[in-house]
């Protein structure tokens, strides 16, 4: 049972928004339960066939990292699907990770490939996903509150697989359901977050790649999140009940994955803080943290969270799991830990890999010089198929960042040289 919602929702009253990498398995159960629900689904591929219970509903393929043309018609359909909802209809939201990308539709003032430009400099700013998706809903007519702004006083429903650090609502897809706080509470409290993330652009000198009407728009924005300007935005707008569930995590990933580990034999061991930050500092730390491997019952040392990866110019192919692991299977102190690290939705980065495995074993028989290279290029994935250390996996239908694992064994993992690959 969900606080807070009612189970026995009157179909023909149901409007459903399914949008990120896990749409199509959140959806699932509703047209299952509910046959004829109408609504629109907006996900990386569109199923080949659909049950008949799903005829109601529009799939819409659409692109990820960067948004591409199914994004914006995605972003269009959800508006248009929701202001054509009746008054005394339910909007049910469900929510998950690639959100961000996957549905967009630019603010007032702004044309798509300005959005689209944005957003390639933020993937490249090394920028955390919360910082980037406060930046990302100030350039949006969905986000930070668009869509439950569209929604008027009908009733939302959100349920949402979080992909973000804290499982903070207004991070989840960029808020798309969630109000400002000065709607809410009359404070401008989201000034902070703001101010630190154009903080971190304008450090980097990224903010010049900006066109200049993405920031106008953003200098407009941190000054309403000062509360020097008013929003248009007021309370008395939003009376309708609002339900906002977080129904998975990464904590729920890890919990997994330490019960998986305890059935196969092993210890376990959790790493209570999040991963974050650049990918190879945090790599370094997991793996000058694991010190001797424990004589008798194998270990497994079990994190999450989500490093970044900030690149200043050309890049090869890799991604922040991939780096993660290199880093930190360098920085073990001691022989006898193998590596893993990859993301739940099978993706990590713009390549096919969700991540790698790696032993210090194994990276030994790599020259130095070529190692460094590949981390300072961000070219590790061809290095890593070379060494057939990566995890693919193909899309796994969820998205809750990312694992990171260590299991100790008792005899050495012996491999080939790469020369030999």
């Amino acid at each position: 049972m969900l606080p807070g919602i009612d189970l026995c929702l009157d179909p023909t009253r149901l409007r459903v928004i399914a949008a990120g990498k896990a749409a199509a398995a959140m959806v699932r159960p509703i047209y299952e339960l509910a046959r004829g629900v109408r609504g629109v689904v907006v996900a990386p591929a569109r199923p080949r066939s659909l049950p008949p219970g799903a005829r109601g509903l529009r799939w819409i393929a659409a692109e990820h990292p960067l948004p591409g043309r199914g994004s914006f018609r995605a972003g269009r359909a959800v508006l248009d699907e929701v202001q054509a909802a009746a008054p005394d209809d339910t909007i049910l939201v469900l929510l998950s990770g690639g959100a961000s990308s996957l549905l967009e539709c630019p603010a007032p003032g702004l044309t798509t490939a300005e959005v689209r430009a944005a957003y390639r400099v933020l993937l490249t700013a090394g920028l955390s996903i919360v910082d980037m998706n406060r930046i990302r809903s100030c350039l949006s007519a969905l986000k930070g509150g668009g869509l439950r702004l569209a929604a008027g006083r009908r009733r939302v429903i959100t349920l949402a697989l979080s992909d973000v650090p804290g499982d903070d609502p207004a991070a989840i897809g960029s808020g798309p359901t969630v109000l400002p706080p000065r709607v809410t509470t009359g404070r401008a409290t989201g000034s902070r977050r703001l101010d630190a993330a154009l903080h971190l652009l304008r450090a980097g000198g990224l903010d010049r790649k900006l066109s200049p009407r993405v920031r106008a728009m953003l200098e407009r924005e941190e000054g309403a999140a000062r509360g020097t300007r008013s929003a248009g935005l007021t309370r008395a707008a939003f009376r309708a009940p609002s339900v906002y569930v977080v129904v998975g995590s990464n904590a729920d990933a890890r919990r997994a994955a330490a019960a998986e580990a305890r059935r196969l034999g092993y210890a376990v061991r959790h790493r209570a803080a999040l991963i974050t930050g650049e990918a190879t500092r945090a790599g370094t730390s997991f793996g000058r943290g694991l010190g001797p491997v424990p004589a008798g019952r194998p270990v497994c040392v079990v994190a999450g969270g989500e490093s970044t990866v900030q690149i200043a110019g050309p890049a090869g192919q890799g991604g922040r799991n991939q780096e993660f692991v290199i880093a930190a299977s360098r920085a073990v102190r001691a022989p006898g830990w193998v590596l893993l690290a990859a993301g739940t939705d099978g993706r990590d980065g713009p390549t096919p890999a969700a991540g790698a495995l790696l032993d210090a074993t194994v990276l030994g028989r790599v020259g130095r010089g070529l190692l460094d290279a590949a981390l300072r290029h961000h070219d590790v994935y061809p290095l890593l198929a070379r060494l057939g250390a990566l995890i693919e996996t193909g899309p796994t239908g969820t998205n809750v960042m990312d694992l990171a694992l260590a299991l100790s064994f008792e005899r050495r993992v012996l491999a080939a040289p790469l020369s030999a690959r």
